[in-house]
């Protein structure tokens, strides 16, 4: 059996991590109806926007420190809307392998005592699940971002033949998601200024595109400029962490939701 450390979701902190190329770069962002000036846009407009506490949630196999290159873009926002005060990461480094209802449940419990109120999340990989799961049971989520996520599962635990419980609840096999995410999925309410998913390219070799995004969600796709990616390397399924139009369309889509990104 292959080394656990190379299964999907796994993230590094490591400096210098490769980036993923946009398929597209959006140029002016049109201004929602009612706003004012204060927040800077990719074309330099200004507007203000409306945020919350953003909590971000890392995947399998991995920490925390997968978020710092994407913490840091979102510390240097022009606008300031997205103070180190205002950013928040959830730990379950020690039981990612764990089934999704366990692990969304420590979600659930932390944020309550973090007392955050309302919050925006930002999750990557199998994190997206356990937020999504978190948000059906009450929690007080306005908006989530998914990013390579197996909204409709991935192959991965059947090609590399992984026991890990977690799997029982994000295994695809011939395009049919489990019973799991059959539930979350038919029990989602899903609309383009609460959700957005993000893909990297058709296929990153962990979650396909068609896993990834979700009916009624604002889906969006990024070319990586690597290459390599597969169940046993989460290079490319890795790098949309450390992508700036990723980074900077999760920003625009916090403040202002799917009007603040070029669709």
């Amino acid at each position: 059996m292959i080394a656990v450390t190379t299964v999907l979701g796994l993230g590094t902190a490591a400096s210098g991590a490769p980036a993923a190329a946009a398929v597209e770069r959006p140029a002016a962002v049109a201004r929602p109806a009612g706003a004012s000036a204060a927040a800077t846009t990719l074309a330099g407009e200004t507007r203000k926007g409306d945020t919350r506490p953003v909590v971000f949630v890392h995947g399998l196999n991995a920490d925390p420190g997968v978020w710092s290159s994407m913490e840091g873009k979102f510390e240097k926002d022009p606008a300031g809307d997205f103070p180190a005060s205002k950013l928040h990461t959830f730990d379950y480094s020690h039981t990612t392998k764990e089934r999704i209802a366990n692990n969304s449940k420590r979600f659930s419990d932390w944020l309550s005592s973090q007392q955050l109120g309302e919050v925006d999340v930002v999750a990557h990989s199998l994190g997206g699940l356990v937020a999504r799961k978190a948000q059906e049971d009450g929690s007080k989520i306005r908006r989530i971002i998914t990013l390579a996520t197996p909204n409709h599962g991935t192959g991965c635990c059947s090609v590399i033949q992984i026991a890990w419980p977690v799997c029982q609840d994000m295994e695809r096999t011939f395009g049919k998601e489990s019973s799991f995410l059959k539930n979350l999925n038919e029990k989602a309410h899903i609309t383009q200024d609460t959700v957005m998913t993000y893909a990297v390219t058709t296929d990153d070799g962990q979650v396909a595109a068609d896993s990834v995004h979700l009916d009624k969600a604002l889906n969006k796709i990024v070319d990586p400029s690597i290459k390599g990616g597969s169940c046993t390397n989460p290079s490319v399924h890795n790098s949309i962490l450390y992508n700036d139009t990723v980074a900077t369309d999760s920003m625009n889509f916090l403040r202002y939701g799917s009007s603040g990104v070029t669709h």
